[in-house]
Protein backbone atom coordinates (compact mmCIF):
# COMPACT_ATOMS: atom_id res chain seq x y z
CA UNK A 1 0.00 0.00 0.00
CA UNK A 2 1.37 3.41 -0.95
CA UNK A 3 1.83 5.91 1.81
CA UNK A 4 -0.56 8.86 1.69
CA UNK A 5 0.83 12.36 1.54
CA UNK A 6 -0.29 14.81 4.22
CA UNK A 7 -2.55 16.50 1.67
CA UNK A 8 -4.19 13.21 0.64
CA UNK A 9 -4.65 12.18 4.25
CA UNK A 10 -6.15 15.60 5.09
CA UNK A 11 -8.64 15.33 2.22
CA UNK A 12 -9.67 11.81 3.25
CA UNK A 13 -10.12 12.74 6.92
CA UNK A 14 -11.96 15.95 5.98
CA UNK A 15 -14.47 13.89 3.97
CA UNK A 16 -14.97 11.52 6.91
CA UNK A 17 -15.32 14.13 9.65
CA UNK A 18 -18.67 15.29 10.93
CA UNK A 19 -19.49 16.63 14.38
CA UNK A 20 -19.95 13.82 16.90
CA UNK A 21 -18.38 11.22 14.57
CA UNK A 22 -16.29 9.48 17.18
CA UNK A 23 -14.55 7.17 14.69
CA UNK A 24 -13.33 10.11 12.58
CA UNK A 25 -12.33 12.03 15.72
CA UNK A 26 -10.24 9.06 16.85
CA UNK A 27 -8.48 8.87 13.48
CA UNK A 28 -7.66 12.57 13.68
CA UNK A 29 -6.44 12.31 17.28
CA UNK A 30 -4.33 9.26 16.41
CA UNK A 31 -2.67 11.29 13.65
CA UNK A 32 -2.19 14.25 16.01
CA UNK A 33 1.17 13.26 17.49
CA UNK A 34 2.47 15.89 19.94
CA UNK A 35 -0.51 17.05 22.03
CA UNK A 36 1.12 20.40 22.75
CA UNK A 37 0.84 21.67 19.16
CA UNK A 38 -1.61 20.85 16.36
CA UNK A 39 0.21 19.30 13.40
CA UNK A 40 0.10 20.50 9.83
CA UNK A 41 -2.30 17.64 9.05
CA UNK A 42 -4.99 18.97 11.41
CA UNK A 43 -4.68 22.47 9.98
CA UNK A 44 -4.99 21.05 6.45
CA UNK A 45 -8.07 19.06 7.47
CA UNK A 46 -9.57 22.31 8.76
CA UNK A 47 -8.78 24.07 5.48
CA UNK A 48 -10.36 21.26 3.43
CA UNK A 49 -13.52 21.24 5.55
CA UNK A 50 -13.78 25.05 5.50
CA UNK A 51 -13.50 25.16 1.70
CA UNK A 52 -16.38 22.72 1.32
CA UNK A 53 -18.57 23.96 4.18
CA UNK A 54 -17.59 27.07 6.20
CA UNK A 55 -20.06 26.30 9.02
CA UNK A 56 -18.70 22.76 9.41
CA UNK A 57 -15.20 24.27 9.29
CA UNK A 58 -16.02 26.55 12.20
CA UNK A 59 -17.26 23.57 14.18
CA UNK A 60 -14.06 21.63 13.44
CA UNK A 61 -12.01 24.68 14.49
CA UNK A 62 -13.85 24.93 17.81
CA UNK A 63 -13.35 21.21 18.54
CA UNK A 64 -9.70 20.87 17.54
CA UNK A 65 -7.86 24.16 17.05
CA UNK A 66 -9.33 26.96 19.18
CA UNK A 67 -7.30 26.08 22.30
CA UNK A 68 -4.07 26.50 20.32
CA UNK A 69 -4.76 29.84 18.62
Amino acid sequence: MATETVSEQAKRLAREWTPFNLRANKKILDAWGDPAEPPVLVREIHAEISRADPVKGQRFYREFLRPFD
